[in-house]
């Protein structure tokens, strides 16, 4: 799987550049018919939005930077229902 080339596995976490509060999370791998590999994400803390992205898109540390769980910010009340 690409994915593994470009060492991105299940369960990491990311974060958009300009929104580095905001971590997502690989939910799986996604094989799509033009042969680009692509990753489903979700929020942390929010499952009930997810993103589908290339994994060049994702690689690109111009838009998306990995995080470590430990850089994570811990929850806040807003996050809260």
């Amino acid at each position: 799987m690409v994915a593994i080339k470009e060492g991105i596995k299940l369960g990491d976490h990311f974060a958009k550049v300009d929104a580095p509060t905001k971590p997502w999370v690989v939910m799986r791998f996604l094989t799509m018919t033009n042969s680009i590999p692509h990753v489903q994400l979700h929020q942390k803390g929010k499952s009930n939005r997810r993103i589908t992205l290339s994994v060049a898109a994702l690689s690109d540390k111009r838009l998306y930077r990995r995080v470590d769980e430990a850089e994570l910010p811990s929850p806040s009340r807003s996050d809260s229902p």
